[in-house]
């Protein structure tokens, strides 16, 4: 299984397909009708049906769902497997949020952001509003409350790293988001939101990468940051690929291209 859950695989395999099928109809008519009058295809026609951005997008984004990662155990000073498992799920999770900043960069040439300043509050502009994203939002809350609300230690010990993240970040906007996050987690009781999840992922981010953080760094059981970092792995992949379905959906629709 590439994602976690039972129930995160089905809707993976499910918007999966839907996207190769529908990807294969624009880019099979992109070629067709991006060839100049000598018959070679021409790279700016084939823009206008699939822009470079989109392609990029999609390239990062099955990276991310494709990963997979071991050690060299004569190098990499992974000790136990919570270590090996929390440092795969950490880079992972990254991986995701790297396709999500080429996700970021499609919706800004196609104008779909309004929120330049604030990466984790992308959902909430007008254009991706739209998408029904509330299956995977529900499905993301639904194992929040059973793995993580629903288990003081664990609740108590995930909203401890939300305040580690909110204490590292430099960013006032993100230390806010963070600050809300962690009261939510505190309460256990008020589900996340689309622009919840992404700052815990984008705070994730920045501390490891700016940070130098280890896999233990702000918690105290790996097994509750493995959890926190499967969930958020899962909801970056699965937005992700409505966004593409969109995209894709998007293009389309704009060149009357014929769809069973």
């Amino acid at each position: 299984m590439i994602l976690n859950p039972h129930l995160s695989q089905i809707h993976l395999d499910t918007l999966f397909a839907d996207f190769n099928s529908k990807h294969k109809v624009l880019a099979n008519y992109a070629t067709d009708n991006s060839k100049n009058s000598n018959g070679r295809s021409e790279r700016a026609l084939y823009d206008n049906y699939i822009p470079q951005s989109l392609r990029l997008f999609r390239i990062r984004l099955r990276l991310a769902i494709g990963l997979k990662i071991g050690f060299n155990l004569d190098y990499a000073l992974v000790k136990n497997e919570p270590t090996k498992e929390t440092y795969i799920q950490i880079s992972k999770c990254n991986e995701a949020w790297f396709s999500f900043e080429a996700m970021k960069k499609f919706c800004d040439s196609f104008g779909w952001n309004s929120t330049n300043e604030n990466k984790y509050k992308l959902f909430s502009s007008p254009e991706l509003e739209n998408i029904a994203l509330i299956d995977i939002l529900l499905l993301t809350n639904s194992r929040i409350r059973a793995d993580i609300y629903s288990k003081s230690k664990t609740r108590i010990d995930i909203k401890g790293y939300a305040g580690f993240l909110e204490r590292n970040s430099t960013s006032p906007g993100l230390k806010t988001a963070l600050g809300d996050v962690r009261d939510k987690i505190e309460l256990g009781e008020e589900d996340l939101t689309t622009t919840d999840l992404l700052a815990l992922a984008y705070g994730i981010r920045n501390t490891y990468v700016h940070e130098g953080v280890s896999a233990l760094s702000g918690i105290e059981r790996y097994k509750n940051k493995i959890c926190l970092l499967k969930i958020l792995y899962d909801f970056l992949i699965l937005s992700q690929l409505k966004v593409v379905i969109h995209a894709v959906e998007h293009q389309i629709s704009a060149h009357h291209i014929q769809y069973p």
